[in-house]
Protein backbone atom coordinates (compact mmCIF):
# COMPACT_ATOMS: atom_id res chain seq x y z
CA UNK A 1 0.00 0.00 0.00
CA UNK A 2 1.71 3.42 -1.13
CA UNK A 3 2.19 6.12 1.55
CA UNK A 4 -0.46 8.40 0.13
CA UNK A 5 -3.29 5.66 -0.04
CA UNK A 6 -2.34 4.96 3.72
CA UNK A 7 -2.51 8.73 4.91
CA UNK A 8 -5.77 8.53 2.85
CA UNK A 9 -7.66 5.70 5.24
CA UNK A 10 -6.16 7.03 8.36
CA UNK A 11 -7.63 10.14 7.83
CA UNK A 12 -11.16 8.49 7.58
CA UNK A 13 -10.49 6.52 10.43
CA UNK A 14 -9.76 9.53 12.02
CA UNK A 15 -12.51 11.29 10.88
CA UNK A 16 -14.90 8.38 11.89
CA UNK A 17 -13.53 8.13 15.28
CA UNK A 18 -14.10 12.08 16.46
CA UNK A 19 -17.66 11.51 14.28
CA UNK A 20 -18.35 8.84 16.88
CA UNK A 21 -16.81 10.83 19.72
CA UNK A 22 -19.11 14.06 18.87
CA UNK A 23 -21.63 11.76 18.56
CA UNK A 24 -21.61 9.86 22.04
CA UNK A 25 -20.83 13.37 23.68
CA UNK A 26 -23.79 14.95 22.24
CA UNK A 27 -26.05 12.32 23.55
CA UNK A 28 -24.43 12.23 27.16
CA UNK A 29 -25.32 16.16 27.21
CA UNK A 30 -29.11 15.39 26.81
CA UNK A 31 -29.02 12.64 29.23
CA UNK A 32 -30.62 14.55 31.61
CA UNK A 33 -34.37 15.06 32.86
CA UNK A 34 -36.36 18.10 30.52
CA UNK A 35 -38.72 19.90 31.81
CA UNK A 36 -40.65 22.26 29.59
CA UNK A 37 -43.52 24.58 30.12
CA UNK A 38 -46.41 25.96 27.88
CA UNK A 39 -49.74 27.52 28.56
CA UNK A 40 -51.79 24.43 29.90
CA UNK A 41 -48.84 21.75 30.89
CA UNK A 42 -45.96 21.35 32.28
CA UNK A 43 -43.61 18.52 31.31
CA UNK A 44 -41.11 16.36 33.00
CA UNK A 45 -38.99 13.59 31.45
CA UNK A 46 -37.09 11.91 32.84
CA UNK A 47 -34.13 10.38 30.59
CA UNK A 48 -32.93 6.35 30.33
CA UNK A 49 -30.44 4.45 32.63
CA UNK A 50 -31.11 6.78 35.37
CA UNK A 51 -32.39 6.38 39.20
CA UNK A 52 -34.21 9.26 39.25
CA UNK A 53 -35.24 11.51 42.22
CA UNK A 54 -37.63 13.88 41.35
CA UNK A 55 -39.04 16.32 43.95
CA UNK A 56 -41.78 18.64 42.80
CA UNK A 57 -42.49 22.04 45.19
CA UNK A 58 -44.59 24.79 45.41
CA UNK A 59 -42.52 27.95 45.05
CA UNK A 60 -45.02 31.31 45.18
CA UNK A 61 -46.96 31.78 41.82
CA UNK A 62 -43.75 28.88 40.52
CA UNK A 63 -42.75 25.44 40.90
CA UNK A 64 -39.66 23.95 41.77
CA UNK A 65 -38.54 20.70 39.91
CA UNK A 66 -35.49 18.84 41.47
CA UNK A 67 -33.81 15.44 40.43
CA UNK A 68 -31.27 14.55 43.10
CA UNK A 69 -30.75 11.12 40.70
CA UNK A 70 -29.76 13.21 37.39
CA UNK A 71 -28.82 16.59 36.16
CA UNK A 72 -32.45 18.28 34.94
CA UNK A 73 -32.05 20.96 31.76
CA UNK A 74 -34.90 23.90 31.46
CA UNK A 75 -36.19 24.24 28.45
CA UNK A 76 -39.44 26.79 26.69
CA UNK A 77 -41.17 28.05 29.54
CA UNK A 78 -39.15 27.04 32.59
CA UNK A 79 -35.63 28.73 33.95
CA UNK A 80 -32.36 26.81 34.93
CA UNK A 81 -31.85 27.39 38.89
CA UNK A 82 -29.21 24.79 39.47
CA UNK A 83 -27.19 21.99 37.74
CA UNK A 84 -29.96 20.00 39.51
CA UNK A 85 -33.23 22.11 40.01
CA UNK A 86 -35.44 23.84 37.25
CA UNK A 87 -38.37 26.76 37.94
CA UNK A 88 -41.47 26.67 35.67
CA UNK A 89 -44.50 28.47 36.32
CA UNK A 90 -47.21 26.86 38.30
CA UNK A 91 -50.97 28.87 37.21
CA UNK A 92 -53.46 25.75 36.75
CA UNK A 93 -50.95 24.07 34.43
CA UNK A 94 -51.18 20.49 34.54
CA UNK A 95 -48.33 18.25 35.45
CA UNK A 96 -46.97 15.21 32.55
CA UNK A 97 -43.82 13.43 34.18
CA UNK A 98 -42.64 10.22 32.93
CA UNK A 99 -39.61 9.15 35.24
CA UNK A 100 -38.08 6.19 33.05
CA UNK A 101 -36.29 2.99 33.43
CA UNK A 102 -34.54 1.69 36.63
CA UNK A 103 -35.94 2.48 40.11
CA UNK A 104 -37.41 5.83 40.40
CA UNK A 105 -39.10 8.25 43.55
CA UNK A 106 -41.10 10.92 42.43
CA UNK A 107 -43.08 12.93 45.15
CA UNK A 108 -45.46 15.94 44.13
CA UNK A 109 -45.82 18.85 47.16
CA UNK A 110 -47.54 20.94 44.59
CA UNK A 111 -50.94 21.23 44.44
CA UNK A 112 -51.98 20.87 40.24
CA UNK A 113 -53.34 18.36 38.62
CA UNK A 114 -50.54 15.46 37.42
CA UNK A 115 -49.97 12.29 35.65
CA UNK A 116 -47.34 10.71 36.45
CA UNK A 117 -45.99 7.66 34.61
CA UNK A 118 -43.21 5.51 36.63
CA UNK A 119 -42.50 3.59 33.54
CA UNK A 120 -40.38 0.08 33.97
CA UNK A 121 -38.56 -0.51 37.41
CA UNK A 122 -39.70 -0.49 41.27
CA UNK A 123 -41.15 3.03 41.36
CA UNK A 124 -42.54 5.11 44.45
CA UNK A 125 -45.10 7.64 42.88
CA UNK A 126 -46.60 10.14 45.58
CA UNK A 127 -49.12 12.67 45.84
CA UNK A 128 -49.79 13.11 49.56
CA UNK A 129 -49.75 16.60 50.12
CA UNK A 130 -51.45 17.47 46.62
CA UNK A 131 -55.32 18.25 46.92
CA UNK A 132 -55.95 18.19 43.16
CA UNK A 133 -56.73 15.07 40.95
CA UNK A 134 -53.71 12.91 39.75
CA UNK A 135 -53.22 9.32 37.68
CA UNK A 136 -50.55 7.60 38.74
CA UNK A 137 -49.68 4.61 36.84
CA UNK A 138 -46.35 2.48 38.24
CA UNK A 139 -45.93 0.19 34.83
CA UNK A 140 -43.81 -2.69 35.15
CA UNK A 141 -42.28 -3.14 38.54
CA UNK A 142 -43.17 -3.84 42.04
CA UNK A 143 -44.25 -0.10 42.61
CA UNK A 144 -45.68 1.96 45.88
CA UNK A 145 -48.39 4.54 44.98
CA UNK A 146 -49.81 7.02 47.32
CA UNK A 147 -52.53 9.45 46.18
CA UNK A 148 -53.08 12.83 48.06
CA UNK A 149 -56.08 14.59 49.14
CA UNK A 150 -58.28 14.27 45.59
CA UNK A 151 -60.23 12.17 43.35
CA UNK A 152 -57.12 10.12 42.30
CA UNK A 153 -56.86 7.30 39.85
CA UNK A 154 -53.93 5.02 40.71
CA UNK A 155 -52.73 1.66 38.08
CA UNK A 156 -50.34 -0.65 39.26
CA UNK A 157 -49.48 -2.55 36.46
CA UNK A 158 -47.25 -5.49 36.30
CA UNK A 159 -45.58 -6.36 39.35
CA UNK A 160 -46.25 -6.60 42.94
CA UNK A 161 -47.58 -3.11 43.61
CA UNK A 162 -48.96 -1.35 46.69
CA UNK A 163 -51.23 1.41 46.66
CA UNK A 164 -53.26 4.03 48.51
CA UNK A 165 -55.52 6.31 47.85
CA UNK A 166 -55.70 8.39 50.85
CA UNK A 167 -58.47 11.16 51.06
CA UNK A 168 -60.56 11.65 48.41
CA UNK A 169 -63.44 8.98 46.04
CA UNK A 170 -60.58 7.19 44.44
CA UNK A 171 -59.81 4.21 41.58
CA UNK A 172 -57.29 1.76 42.47
CA UNK A 173 -56.48 -0.82 39.69
CA UNK A 174 -54.46 -3.58 40.28
CA UNK A 175 -55.31 -5.74 37.35
CA UNK A 176 -52.76 -7.23 36.07
CA UNK A 177 -53.68 -11.10 35.33
CA UNK A 178 -51.78 -12.39 38.47
CA UNK A 179 -53.71 -12.96 41.70
CA UNK A 180 -52.79 -12.02 45.26
CA UNK A 181 -49.81 -10.22 44.25
CA UNK A 182 -51.21 -6.75 45.32
CA UNK A 183 -52.52 -4.34 47.95
CA UNK A 184 -55.00 -1.80 47.40
CA UNK A 185 -55.94 0.60 50.24
CA UNK A 186 -58.90 2.96 49.91
CA UNK A 187 -58.29 4.80 52.64
CA UNK A 188 -61.15 7.78 53.28
CA UNK A 189 -63.72 8.62 50.46
CA UNK A 190 -66.14 6.41 48.26
CA UNK A 191 -63.57 4.23 46.59
CA UNK A 192 -63.24 1.40 43.90
CA UNK A 193 -60.90 -1.33 44.12
CA UNK A 194 -60.56 -3.47 41.08
CA UNK A 195 -58.25 -5.87 41.41
CA UNK A 196 -57.57 -10.42 40.56
CA UNK A 197 -58.33 -12.92 42.74
CA UNK A 198 -56.23 -12.91 45.86
CA UNK A 199 -55.17 -9.31 45.84
CA UNK A 200 -55.40 -7.79 49.16
CA UNK A 201 -57.89 -4.60 49.61
CA UNK A 202 -58.80 -2.47 52.56
CA UNK A 203 -61.12 0.37 52.58
CA UNK A 204 -62.60 -0.51 49.54
CA UNK A 205 -66.27 0.54 48.76
CA UNK A 206 -66.30 -1.87 45.75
Amino acid sequence: MGTSMRKGLQAVVMAGAMGAALALSAGQAHAATGVTANSAFININAAADKANQIIINPSGSNITVIDNGDTVTAGAGCTQLSANSVSCPAGTRTILLSAGDRNDTVILRASLRATLNGDAGGDTLQTIDSTQRAVLVGGDGNDTLIGGAGDDEIVGGAGRDIMDGNAGNDRLGAIDGVGGNDSSNGDTGTDICPGDVGDQEFDCES
